[in-house]
């Protein structure tokens, strides 16, 4: 008489056994505990792609503590939140949060009710934007340059894989290769550009207003700061930035420091500058 065997159970309490117990175990391995929300590609054409980095932690962190279906205390979209937490979980300051908060209104990103320990925050149009069939599933990418490099990666790959001794197809797949990584490096190196270039000209702008009023003389010290090396423009343009953050301030503390952060930084520029490219005294 044979023995019968009783096939593994799972954690899940389903019998499996062989191969279907193997493929189990390989998708209980692979699975992503926490769930998942979309983000749709044009997020990069919208105004809050504009706006402090923190508020796009804030957006995102709402959205994924939103109720992703109806229950007995919210409907889909909507949640209980505390400004206190918020701030905690997002590593930012609680007034951050209420600035946020009042410019997504203002933009009909979500809605708001107070309640006597916190707010109820409502996404407007979240059954919209997290549902899979509001998209038309398009996944290439949003630049003709993403969209070039792709398709050079799918034929060099085609090309290797049809003709893996060929020396010529290997030579034409380094070069599609080095060409991708050319086109993303120049890409990237664009957009870190501009995005200094924005904070240098804010930062002038702001010092105009608040230090001078001869434009010509704002307009030497600005080619002052481009002429200097790289390592020192690195450190002018952090300070830079937090004069920009800190005069976007509504505390009128808070802008002072930005006025004496201005002070200081100009000072440093017109420093940094006799050190690099002394005055002949002589002359």
């Amino acid at each position: 008489m044979s023995l019968h065997i009783p096939p593994a159970v799972n954690k899940l309490g389903i019998s499996v056994c062989g191969d279907s117990k193997k493929d189990l175990m390989d998708n209980i391995k692979n699975h992503i505990d926490g769930g998942y929300i979309l983000i749709a590609r044009s997020i990069q054409c919208s105004e809050i792609w504009s706006k402090p980095s923190d508020w796009l932690k804030i957006w995102i962190y709402i959205l994924q503590e939103v109720n992703y279906a109806d229950n007995k205390l919210f409907v889909k979209g909507e949640n209980f939140f505390n400004s206190k937490e918020m701030a905690r979980e997002c590593r930012v300051s609680k007034d951050t949060i209420h600035k946020f908060i009042k410019w997504a209104k203002s933009a009909t990103l979500l809605a708001t009710r107070k309640t006597t320990r916190g707010v109820v925050i409502s996404v407007l149009n979240y059954a919209k934007y997290q549902s899979g069939e509001s998209y038309n599933g398009d996944t290439r990418g949003n630049t003709i340059g993403r969209i070039e490099a792709t398709q050079g990666q799918h034929r060099s790959h085609t090309i290797i894989e049809e003709n893996k001794d060929n020396k010529e197809n290997k030579e034409i797949k380094k070069s599609l290769q080095k060409k991708v990584f050319e086109n993303e490096k120049n890409e990237t190196q664009k957009k870190e550009k501009k995005s200094d270039d924005e904070v240098v000209n804010i930062f002038f702008n702001m010092a105009e207003q608040e230090l001078w009023t001869d434009q010509a003389y704002r307009e030497a010290k600005q080619k002052q700061f481009y002429e200097l090396k790289k390592n020192d423009k690195e450190k002018i343009l952090l300070k830079m930035r937090v004069a920009n953050n800190a005069h976007r301030s509504s505390s009128s503390t808070t802008q002072l420091l930005a006025k004496k952060i201005y002070h200081e930084t100009v000072g440093l520029i017109q420093d940094l500058s006799l050190t690099q490219f002394p005055t002949d005294a002589t002359g």
